[in-house]
Formats: C-alpha cells, sequence, structure tokens
C-alpha cells in the first residue's frame, strides 16, 4: 500500500490549522458531509453497524488528504488506524491513517532529542533527494509541529532510511491535546495501548492497530467492542466481536484495497469497486449504492445516488472547494 506522497503536500496540509465544522445533509444517515475553514471537503460513510452496535464500519474522504488506505486515495477508516514514533520518543496515534491525530510525549523527550531527531531526518532526506530548498521554514517547522516531524519520520522509515522506534517496555505518555480529556499510551509487551475515559484502543509493535472498544457504562450511543485479526504480512483480514460472537471476513483486489466485507454465513454485506487506486462505487450493508468521480487531482467532484440525484463538488484552482450543491 502506497502512503508516501509529495513532502511539499503534508508541509501544506500540516500548516493549516484546521477547524471543522459538521454539517449534517438531508441524504442517508450512513452520510455526513464535513467543511473545514482551509477549504477540504470531507465526506463519512457508515456501512455496516451491527445490531448490537459493537460491531461500526466507516470511512472518511478528504479532498486535500495524500493518504492512500484500504478504500483508495484520500479515503481513510479505523481500520488504517496507525502510530507513528519519532526518534524522540514523540508518537503520533492516527485514528483513521489521516484525519484527526493525537500527540503523546514522555518525560524523556526533551529539546536535545527533538533537535537530534530533526537532524536524522534532514540526513533522510538528503538521502532521498528531497527537501533542496526552504530547508530552514521545514526544520523550524518541525521543531515545533510534533505531528509533521512524526509524518516525516514515517515516511522515511517505511522507505528504510530511518529506524522504526520502540519505545520500552513499560513506558507511559500523556496526551498533549485534550479533545477527548488527558490520555494515556502505554507500551505493553505485544505493543501499545492507548487508554482515555471513552475509549481503549490497542495497536501491534508495528502499530497497527488490534482492538477497539467503549465501556458498556459509556454514554455514547455506540458500544463498538471490535478485534482485528491480521496475516502474518499484517494484512488485515477480518474484524470480530471481542468475544468472537460476529466475525466479518474482508476481501482484497491485488493492490490490497478492501472490495468486500463478508459475513460468516458467506453473505456480501458491503461492496466497493475501484480504477487506478480510486474508489469509484460503494454498497453498504442498507444497500444504499453510491458512484464517485474524481477530477486529475483525485478531487471529489461528483456523488451520484441511487434516485438519480447527484452533488456536485467544485474546487478553486488550489483545491479548496467552493461549493456543493444538489441536481436533481
Amino acid at each position: 500500500m502506497r502512503r508516501e506522497e509529495s513532502n511539499k503536500h503534508r508541509f501544506k496540509l500540516l500548516m493549516a490549522a484546521t477547524l471543522i465544522v459538521v454539517v449534517q445533509l438531508s441524504i442517508p444517515m450512513t452520510v455526513l458531509a464535513h467543511k473545514s475553514r482551509s477549504g477540504n471537503f470531507y465526506m463519512n460513510y457508515t456501512d455496516f453497524i451491527s445490531a448490537d452496535k459493537k460491531i461500526l464500519l466507516d470511512r472518511m474522504y478528504n479532498s486535500n488528504s495524500d493518504f492512500n488506505g484500504v478504500f483508495g486515495d484520500k479515503w481513510g477508516s479505523p481500520l488504517d488506524a496507525y502510530i507513528g514514533i519519532t526518534g524522540d520518543g514523540t508518537a503520533v496515534i492516527h485514528a483513521n491513517g489521516s484525519g484527526r491525530s493525537e500527540v503523546f510525549r514522555s518525560m524523556t523527550v526533551t529539546e536535545a532529542s527533538i533537535d537530534k531527531s530533526i537532524d536524522m531526518i534532514l540526513v533522510a532526506a538528503k538521502k532521498a533527494g528531497d527537501f533542496q530548498k526552504n530547508i530552514k521554514a521545514i526544520t523550524n517547522e518541525m521543531r515545533k509541529n510534533d505531528k509533521f516531524r512524526e509524518l516525516l519520520w514515517t515516511m522515511y522509515a517505511r522507505q528504510k532510511l530511518l529506524p522504526i522506534i520502540q519505545l520500552p517496555l513499560g513506558s507511559e505518555l500523556k496526551s498533549v491535546e485534550f479533545f477527548f480529556g488527558e490520555q494515556k499510551l502505554i507500551r505493553t509487551a505485544s505493543g501499545y495501548t492507548q487508554k482515555s475515559w471513552l475509549d481503549t484502543t490497542t495497536f501491534n509493535l508495528a502499530g497497527q492497530v488490534m482492538s477497539f472498544s467503549r465501556p458498556e457504562k459509556s454514554n455514547n450511543s455506540m458500544k463498538e467492542n471490535m478485534r482485528f485479526y491480521r496475516g502474518k504480512n499484517g494484512t488485515l483480514l477480518a474484524v470480530s466481536k471481542a468475544d468472537g460472537g460476529e466475525m466479518l471476513f474482508l476481501s482484497r483486489n491485488s493492490d490490497g484495497k478492501i472490495t468486500k466485507i463478508i459475513d460468516m454465513r458467506g453473505k456480501t454485506q458491503c461492496e466497493y469497486v475501484y480504477e487506478h487506486s480510486r474508489l469509484m462505487r460503494s454498497k453498504d450493508k442498507a444497500n444504499n449504492i453510491y458512484a464517485y468521480d474524481y477530477d486529475d487531482h483525485g478531487r471529489m467532484v461528483n456523488i451520484h445516488y441511487q434516485d438519480g440525484k447527484k452533488m456536485v463538488i467544485k474546487y478553486d484552482r488550489n483545491g479548496s472547494m467552493l461549493s456543493e450543491e444538489y441536481i436533481q
């Protein structure tokens, strides 16, 4: 799966402080539209919810994302969630592969360790032929922006130009941001555990998500309690309730994209069709069918609905969304 894209684009995204304003549209409840001040266009689709709400599978589209996950280019999902760790020990959890992320730090992170981490990133960038210009600006951004530094470290680690970092067993990091109250990230024998008042997520040593749960007494209407099953190479094969009572199997194409979600009876619950890594058509558990068109930059420009209606999204030359319109 290709996740590395233009460094300049990553830099542009991370320089923008994004505030998301959620607007629910008069379309099926499986879809939410989002609009950000930075001009990004978002769509959130819920494809599968089990009867007891313990399994929830959804996916998010972001017009300015450079992420290429299990549902295609510019689509993220909790199935794509991962942890990235820099050389200075700063950890970032990417809840959907792209989009919302949380920074965690331990007391061992110092200015000196951050500077050393930045120096290593710059050496890796030079080997890759990146950052020939604006080195000072990029260095300053890495120093003050943990997420930007982690994105670069993770990118070069995947290219084997930097080491994959493992925190010492028993390490306990605390969240820097408090969107969901104080959170902890703990290094365990099998990987990492993220804990908050709202939920608990576990990751393996490779940083891939392995389980997600909310307490039964949570005030949240959803009670997700999911376990993820992976092959030897880390490929996600199935999702189940924590007790194994219900399991969904994931069928993939040669590019690693999910094409079907199949239940234990062998019935296909969800289907996805792709062209050149772009999601072109989807069908969810409720049999809602959507078709998507994109421009040459991979930005979504049309969403087609079963009743013949469509949403048209327009952007300016810089990729910022100008308008959205429903056409009968």
